[in-house]
């Protein structure tokens, strides 16, 4: 079965079968990928060039995970030891 099947592929592709393997074992692109390469790097550089470094930027602010949630009593008892506390002053009892 596979050995029949890889025979009836290898017929079909058999014109510049041969030369596309060639190519491939010695590192060779086709000119069809390389233009893609070149179009694509060309782009990014415009792209580059368009930024504007800011010396400012904005200040991300986050919120303690999870205050927006239901608590239980657990969450509670741990929001509890930790709220509004140095941390220094946070020891176990």
């Amino acid at each position: 079965g596979a050995n029949n099947l890889s025979k009836i592929i290898a017929l079909k592709m058999e014109k510049g079968f041969k030369d596309k393997i060639s190519a491939l074992i010695s590192g060779q692109l086709s000119e069809r990928l390389t233009e893609r390469f070149v179009e694509t790097i060309s782009s990014t550089q415009a792209a580059v060039k368009k930024t504007v470094k800011k010396s400012l930027y904005p200040i991300h602010q986050g919120q303690i995970p999870f205050s927006n949630c239901k608590i239980t009593n657990g969450r509670k008892a741990i929001r509890n030891m930790f709220d509004l506390k140095v941390f220094s002053e946070m020891v176990y009892r």
